[in-house]
């Protein structure tokens, strides 16, 4: 499982600083302009934080606006883990 933000509209230094101090484990990647974020039509433009699960095959699964609630993320990342591994 490979895990990945993207810093959207924030100035890149600002953006590695909160990165920084909130200690994210995992590679940000910076989109100061949004335009990566205009390449994903699942996610509105307002809609940030957002949270996508993309499986094995590269179909987003599961789609979250908002923050995801504390524990919530292990069950949906088991449960699309084993839809994957069911379809194999």
């Amino acid at each position: 499982m490979v895990f990945v933000g993207l810093n959207v509209k924030d100035e890149p230094t600002k953006a590695r600083k909160f990165v920084e101090q909130l200690q994210i484990p995992y590679d940000s990647i910076m989109d100061p302009e949004g335009a990566l974020l205009a390449t994903l039509p699942e996610v509105p433009p307002g809609a940030l934080p957002s949270t996508l699960v993309i499986d094995r095959t590269g179909r987003v699964a599961v789609r979250i606006i908002g923050q995801v609630p504390p524990g919530e993320l292990a069950g949906i990342l088991e449960a699309v883990s084993a839809e994957s591994t069911a379809a194999e």
